[in-house]
């Protein structure tokens, strides 16, 4: 085998900036009207949970919080007065309309000026633009009200004679009020009339009060928040078909959740990589990765950057073959820029194929694991798939690290799950059981099954607890074209220790089986399902891990947790 693994240099990029997430971004996002539409370039998200908003703005500015009541957008120092900035105030309104507020500022200002005076919209909200207003710099003010809180921004500097930071300026003013988004919608959920379990409903940035909130695709390809009382409201009307969680899942035409922020990626079943604005309430596709890659894994950047600053948060694989085939991993930002090939391997035509498919990042975020998954995969429509061995990549250095062989996992696709700390693996490569694997000792531990799902069963979609004290696992009798012998289960175990036990928590009906999603809590699981047959849709499940309080949520497939 002619194999060739090329560590490509690292390109570092200093933002200057210690939490930032770049997406791409156009005049296609205008919402709401103002005077100038930014130019395609990078953003950041601002996220003001006491002042109830969220915003973006372009990148390369800072933000402070001078007082309880103001923030600040600027460029590099609150004392640089030579460049735009916008301040920020929210204090309580004292039951004034917008109107009004306007009228006292206007009152406030010297006789002689005249303060152009426009209204414009700002997240379903009037608000009244007053221009040229003088202070220590020319200024324009922006006033609205929302569930008696008035938002006041100032914008500085405004006026020709500012050249180029005027028009700067603009751009700042344009990002900010086209984005501005309210962190609760106008619609609270017992305001509505005649609310059902289960009643769909639509407010402005699809904002629900109840939290937690699940993303899903509902069967008309809509994708809608969906909470556990049985609520739901739409965050994209009409989205592409068949999508599923951007990261590699252990379920065939399944995936693991992947988020940074306010940002969820998906990817087509078909192919095709996407993310979605959980602010704005809109899906961008992201065509810097091909339609034929592998999953990405995504290293949310809102957590913080690699070392020196570099802005790399996405990983995904690319294969192609004629008469001899190449595999390559490739990062980049999340807008596509700072693309590096990190990997490179190349087979002859007789050497068995594999394809570089990125798992998760460490959580750390300083490592990658990385697959090498067969290209051929697997033969027949297993119910659960895994990872067929475990490698660790380091972007800093360029190595690779084995951490599990295709000798542990005997070249099956078996590997479901990496705790949290990075230190156990769960498989289901041993017929009738599950074992965690200790990446630091090495010793594998079984974890025992309830008598009835102990053989003769698929097990898999392994996942662990958020403080990694617990497995949940689904397993499976039956199969594909089995309808009537098809049944699933879902099981808890009572803890890792060695010969503790675990219990069956949920068994589907005929014709049915499980996957696990999630863990929504410590003690809640969030469960997909499947028909055997050609009929029925997949649905979104919820269940406490004691068994009890088992809800069908949605029918559709789960994406993210909201």
């Amino acid at each position: 085998m002619n194999t060739t693994i090329q560590a490509r240099k690292r390109v570092v990029f200093a933002l200057g900036m210690a939490v930032v997430l770049l997406v791409g971004v156009g005049g296609a996002l205008t919402l709401s009207r103002a005077k100038h539409v930014p130019p395609d370039g990078a953003v950041q998200i601002l996220t003001n949970e006491k002042h109830g908003y969220s915003l973006r703005y372009p990148a390369g500015y800072d933000v402070q919080y001078p007082n309880e009541y103001e923030t600040v957008i600027f460029v590099g120092s609150l004392l640089n007065v030579e460049q735009p900035r916008v301040t920020i105030e929210v204090r309580d309104a004292a039951g004034r309309a917008v109107d009004q507020v306007a009228g006292e500022l206007v009152a406030e200002i010297p006789a002689g000026f005249d303060v152009p005076r426009t209204s414009i919209l700002i997240d379903g909200e009037q608000a009244v633009v007053l221009d040229h207003l003088p202070g220590q710099d020319i200024n324009r003010q922006v006033v609205f009200v929302h569930e008696d809180r008035l938002y006041r921004m100032m914008f500085v500097p405004v006026g020709e004679d500012y050249g180029e930071v005027f028009a700067q300026m603009e751009d700042l003013y344009a990002t900010v009020i086209n984005s501005f988004r309210f962190l609760s919608g106008p619609f609270a959920l017992d305001a509505r009339p005649d609310a059902g379990q289960g009643d769909d409903w639509h407010s402005p940035g699809a904002q629900l009060l109840s939290e937690p909130r699940l993303i899903v695709q509902r069967p008309d390809n809509s994708i809608q928040y969906v909470t556990l009382v049985g609520t739901s409201a739409v965050l994209v009307a009409d989205a592409p078909a068949s999508l599923l969680p951007a990261g590699y899942g252990g379920v065939p035409f399944g995936g693991a959740p992947m988020k940074d922020g306010p940002a969820v990626y998906v990817r087509q079943w078909s192919g095709g990589l996407y993310v979605l604005d959980t602010i704005l309430g809109h899906l961008f596709p992201l065509d810097f990765v091909p339609s034929g890659a592998s999953p990405v894994a995504v290293r949310p950047l809102t957590e913080g950057l690699l070392p020196e600053g570099t802005p790399i948060s996405l990983a995904w694989g690319e294969f192609s073959a004629s008469d001899t085939a190449t595999a390559r991993l490739y990062l980049s930002a999340p807008d596509g820029s700072h693309k590096v090939e990190a990997l490179e391997e190349t087979y002859g035509a007789s050497d068995p194929w594999t394809q570089f498919v990125p798992w998760r990042w460490r959580q750390d975020g300083g490592q990658l694991y990385v697959i090498r998954q067969p290209v051929d995969g697997q033969a027949g429509f297993p119910p659960f798939v895994g990872a067929a061995n475990l490698w660790a990549f380091d972007p800093q250095s360029g190595s690779t690290v084995e951490l599990i062989s295709d000798d542990v996992t005997g070249g099956k696709l078996c590997l479901d799950a990496i705790s949290p700390g990075d230190r156990l693996v769960a498989h289901h490569c041993d017929e009738g059981r599950i074992t965690l694997l200790d990446l630091e000792t090495g010793g594998a531990t079984a974890v025992s099954l309830p008598d009835h799902v102990s053989s003769g069963v698929h097990l898999g979609s392994v996942r662990f607890s958020p403080d990694g004290s617990r497995i949940a696992f689904a397993a499976m009798t039956g199969g594909v074209g089995l309808i009537e012998a098809t049944r699933g289960y879902v099981v808890v175990s009572d803890s890792l220790g060695l010969g503790d036990g675990s219990h069956v928590i949920v068994t589907s009906e005929a014709g049915k089986w499980f996957s696990v999603a999630a863990w929504l809590s410590d003690d809640r699981l969030v469960l997909q399902s499947y028909d055997a047959g050609p009929d029925g849709w997949p649905a979104v499940w919820t269940v406490r891990t004691d068994g009890s309080g088992l809800v069908k949520l949605a029918d559709g497939i789960f994406l993210a947790v909201g």
